[in-house]
């Protein structure tokens, strides 16, 4: 089999493991945006519930290694972090800057979920 195509299976499989681990774990009983013309698989949150993404993220070990906020269905700006993206105080940080501007953002953000969470025990 070809090196290539096994490992881009993996990479879906590990995707799709990683998607279902998100939504029954992290985005579970709220409420997500889908901007459907651009990202049609990347949920997007108003401000109070993407604040239980994040907190919900730090309680798992989680990592987020960005941080997009959308205005009105339009790309808003990005903001990302290059250390170690499992320490909370930068995607907190990140958020009450956004939040400051008082403006109707939808949030999304770059997920990082250790495979060793994936395994199904």
């Amino acid at each position: 089999m070809n090196m290539r195509l096994t490992l881009d299976t993996e990479r879906r499989r590990l995707t799709q493991l990683k998607d279902n681990y998100l939504k029954k774990n992290v985005f579970q009983g709220l409420k997500a945006h889908i901007e459907e013309i651009f990202f049609p698989d990347i949920p997007y949150f108003e401000e109070d519930e993407f604040e239980i993404v994040l907190q919900r993220i730090k309680a798992l070990g989680l990592s987020i290694y960005g941080i997009e906020p959308w205005l009105n269905g339009e790309f808003y700006d990005v903001e990302g972090y290059w250390g170690e993206a499992d320490d909370s105080n930068w995607y907190f940080a990140c958020f009450e800057k956004f939040k400051k501007l008082k403006l109707p953002l939808r949030y999304s953000a770059s997920y990082h979920v250790p495979e060793s969470k994936l395994i199904e025990k």
